[in-house]
């Protein structure tokens, strides 16, 4: 399988007969892994530089470098690629050492498939939550740096985040100034009968709204009218949900 969904794991063990077994019992447990399998750990590095690997599974006991060495090694490359110690070596102190330099998690070898499938859900949590904290580190470097307002609101109005370019919009010089100012907006869009039915009514019906104009007052008084566009970040049964959009400033002839 290859795609976004793909989860190339590089698994690293001396012994090739427990590499291959691995190998055909992960790509069993989820169809979309790609395993990738090295016997000498001095060579992963060169691996890691040739292949784009989601996640590395080690041995520890190893001839020529042990797992906690392999770990120290990709940690000055690669600090945040997950990283799983899966080792027959089994001891407090191997555990301690590894999470001290940095494991992402430590699992022993044993237990037959059941072993496997844990070490499975292992694999899929980390290279989850990396993929995650990209996706948060991608966002928060747009948010920082878009020359166009944006923000973010809990279902209650309450605005928490707004970038530089919004608070711009409405003559504050930094984000946090400009969050009284947003929230005295937010809460009359959610008071006003007439303004909540098309906006936060059909955000929450329809998942979003578009071109949705409004007014709101500069820091100096001036009243200038503004359009945004919104969506529903994020919802489910059991969370409320939240918004993110982004505003601009509409032309006197471009009104409504």
């Amino acid at each position: 399988m290859s795609g976004d969904n793909a989860v190339t794991v590089l698994c690293v063990d001396d012994d090739p007969d427990f590499l291959t077994l691995s190998e055909t019992v992960l790509q069993r447990s989820a169809e979309r892994f790609e395993i990738i399998t090295e016997t000498d750990p001095t060579a992963v590095l060169g691996r890691l530089s040739s292949n784009a690997v989601d996640c590395v599974v080690s041995d520890y006991d190893m001839p020529g470098m042990d797992g906690l060495e392999l770990l120290e090694a990709i940690r000055a490359d690669h600090p945040k690629l997950p990283f799983i110690l899966f080792t027959g070596k089994g001891s407090e102190e191997v555990a301690s050492e590894a999470i001290a330099r940095g494991v992402t998690d430590y699992l022993q070898k044993g237990g037959g498939r059941e072993r496997y499938a844990l070490l499975a859900n292992r694999i899929e949590h980390a290279v989850a939550q990396r993929r995650r904290d990209r996706e948060l580190k991608r966002y928060e470097t747009l948010f920082d740096v878009a020359p166009i307002g944006i923000f973010r609101t809990a279902s209650d109005g309450t605005v928490y985040e707004v970038n530089e370019a919004m608070a711009a919009l409405v003559g504050y010089d930094t984000p946090s100034a400009a969050i009284d100012a947003y929230n005295d907006l937010a809460q009359e869009l959610y008071r006003s009968p007439g303004r909540r039915e098309t906006f936060i009514d059909r955000l929450a019906t329809e998942g979003t709204v578009t071109n949705f104009q409004y007014e709101a007052r500069t820091k100096s008084g001036e009243t200038r009218t503004f359009r945004m566009n919104a969506t529903v970040l994020d919802e489910s049964d059991t969370r409320p949900f939240e918004i993110v959009g982004y505003t601009w400033r509409v032309p006197e002839s471009e009104r409504e």
